[in-house]
Order: structure tokens, then C-alpha cells, then sequence
């Protein structure tokens, strides 16, 4: 594996259609928005701004500006030049989904925070709610009509600008244990939604499925403090480790194998995130600014990699793969390293 490309001061990046790289990168105090050739990583165009951060739409980019008086920018994905909207609301694109046509996010909206409904295509905002349960506290699901809220223990299950929830699952209640649900440990199927909780009180961490239409207990695990879903299947990654695939619908272990000598074969751990493909999965010793390969037919950790003396990953990052490349972002230090296999 060859380190082929760093760049400097990245806050947040992107690959479109395999085609471009997009980069919001800070230099010298200066913030812009890069598109480059994912080729050769020539510039195509750059346009700066306070950014923090940015989504992009069809032909379009959105950016939304830091500071007092932030606001949300477009520019023609094409060539970059500003386009001439103006919208009332402020998107902030946290805990957004999008479909083709739309996208839900939080927006500032008249001072205030709110979730609203984008059409893309007529650029007009179709629908504004504020949830019961806070702005901070919802929870994206992969669909329009529906979403979590997630506060305190408690799980509950809305339709999109509904008041009333459809169902509400208190984590301590129905299960048990005085717990605490970690941001971003929880995910879903078309009927099942995947929820990773944390008993802080006896270190102990569970893996749980609820029925999406009811929130019933479809199924357990002890002992799990990962997971990743792709592909309907569930894979989860001990430090040490241990090694699961199971069926995201019934919680069937469906693979199960001890990785402890492989991991020490190579000198890595796994923690935290990591990212799964048809084959090989991708996953990082975050403190030590380690990543490895695995392969999910033979079992074995193909390539290990150092990032340069210095740098660490977050824990919900990890390398993406595209092609015969791997992208790694490091942080805090906001490096991006490009490595070909």
C-alpha cells in the first residue's frame, strides 16, 4: 500500500460518482469548498468562504457559513459559480436524509431551530415541525415518514410533523438496566432497527433489535460495542478480536470466529467504526493511527497501514474505499491521506 496524496487542513470530505473529490479545507485561516479530479487531484474549481459545512444536491452544492449571521450558499456543482437563491431557513444538514427529490435537516428558521422538509427540484421548503422531545434529540431513519427521538433513555418512534409518537421504548423498562444510548449507535432495516446500548453502571453493552412498526424486543446480545449493517447482515469487531456476522432481522449469529491471533500477527486492534464492503472490511486502531484490511472470505488481515508519525483517527471515522484507493481522514490534525493498493 503506497501513500500517493496528503492534503492539509480537512474538515470534511466527499467522492462523487467516483469521478471527483470534494474537500472542505481550512489554510492560513481561510476556509473554501475544492472539487478536484479524483484522478489526478487536479483543481477543477474552488470557491471560498467561512464554511462549516455542506451538502450536495443534483447539480447543485449547498454550503451554510459559520458566525452570527450564518447563511446557506449555492453553488452550480458543475463550475462553481454562485447561483442566485435566497432561502429564509439556514440548513445546517445535521441528521439529514435525502431521497432524489428531497432532503429533511435541521434549519434555523425564523430564529429557531426546526426540522424542515427541502424539495430540490421546486427549491421551496414543503413542511416545518418542531419535535416533542428537542431539536438535539432526533435521531435520522433511513425514510421519509418516519424518525427517532432518542432522549434520556427513552426511544421514541414519530411520523414525520406528528405530535403524538407512534410507539415509545424506555430503554430501562423494557430491558432491565439503567443504560445510556450512545449519538450514533443506532441504525435500521425496512423492520428492524438496530440499537447498541451501553450499561455504564455495570460496563456491560447490548446489542437490541426492535420491531420498527411496534418497538417490541425482536431480539438480545451481551457483550457486543460495535456494529455495522450492510447488506442486511450485521458485523461487529471486538478490540481483541472477535469476530460476528449476524442477521439483522433475527439476530441469528450467523458467523462467529476468534481473530486474537490474527490481529496480534499484525500488531492491530479494532475500535470503534469501521466500514464493511461486498468482501473486505476496513477498520482502524483510531489512538495508534492504524488501519487494516481484512478479508471476510479467508478471515485474514490482508495489509496494515501507519498513518505519519502524529496522526490518529476518530473513532467514527475510518478508511473508504473507492476503486484501488483508500481514503483516511486523521483528527484532530485534519490530514486526508490517499493510499493505493
Amino acid at each position: 500500500m503506497n501513500l500517493i496524496k496528503e492534503f492539509s487542513g480537512v474538515l470534511k470530505f466527499s467522492l462523487e460518482s467516483n469521478l471527483w473529490l470534494f474537500l472542505l479545507q481550512e489554510e492560513n485561516g481561510v476556509r473554501a469548498i475544492r472539487k478536484l479530479s479524483s484522478t489526478d487531484f487536479s483543481e477543477l474549481w474552488s470557491h471560498a468562504n467561512d464554511y462549516y459545512s455542506y451538502q450536495i444536491l443534483g447539480d447543485k452544492i449547498y454550503l451554510t457559513t459559520t458566525g452570527k449571521e450564518q447563511r446557506t450558499e449555492v453553488l452550480n456543482l458543475g463550475n462553481g459559480n454562485a447561483l442566485s437563491e435566497h432561502f429564509e431557513a439556514t440548513f445546517h444538514f445535521d441528521g439529514y436524509f435525502k431521497t432524489r427529490d428531497e432532503f429533511l435537516c435541521i434549519a434555523t428558521l425564523d430564529k429557531k431551530k426546526v426540522y424542515v422538509l427541502f424539495d430540490v427540484k421546486s427549491e421551496k421548503i414543503l413542511d416545518v415541525f418542531t419535535p416533542p422531545l428537542g431539536i438535539n434529540n432526533v435521531y435520522k431513519l433511513a425514510g421519509r415518514d418516519n424518525y427517532l427521538s432518542v432522549k434520556k433513555g427513552q426511544i421514541n418512534l414519530y411520523k414525520a410533523f406528528e405530535s403524538d409518537p407512534v410507539w415509545e421504548f424506555y430503554i430501562d423498562r423494557h430491558l432491565g438496566v439503567p443504560v445510556k444510548v450512545g449519538h450514533k449507535q443506532i441504525d435500521n432495516t425496512d423492520n428492524t432497527i438496530i440499537v447498541k446500548i451501553d450499561d455504564l453502571s455495570r460496563n456491560e453493552r447490548y446489542l437490541v433489535g426492535l420491531d420498527l412498526q411496534t418497538g417490541k424486543v425482536k431480539w438480545r446480545h451481551q457483550g457486543y460495542s460495535n456494529f455495522e449493517l450492510h447488506n442486511g447482515k450485521l458485523y461487529n469487531i471486538e478490540f481483541y478480536g472477535q469476530y460476528r456476522v449476524l442477521n439483522a432481522e433475527s439476530g441469528e449469529i450467523e458467523q462467529e470466529a476468534d481473530l486474537q491471533k490474527e490481529f496480534e500477527r499484525v500488531d492491530i486492534n479494532c475500535e470503534h467504526r469501521f466500514n464493511v464492503s461486498n468482501s473486505h472490511i476496513y477498520f482502524k486502531h483510531a489512538i495508534k493511527g492504524k488501519f487494516g484490511v481484512l478479508n471476510t472470505k479467508t478471515l485474514k488481515i490482508e495489509e496494515v497501514q501507519q498513518l505519519p508519525e502524529g496522526n490518529t483517527m476518530s473513532t467514527e471515522e475510518y478508511p473508504i474505499p473507492v476503486d484501488n484507493r483508500l481514503y483516511v481522514r486523521s483528527a484532530p490534525q485534519n490530514n486526508l491521506f490517499v493510499y493505493e493498493r
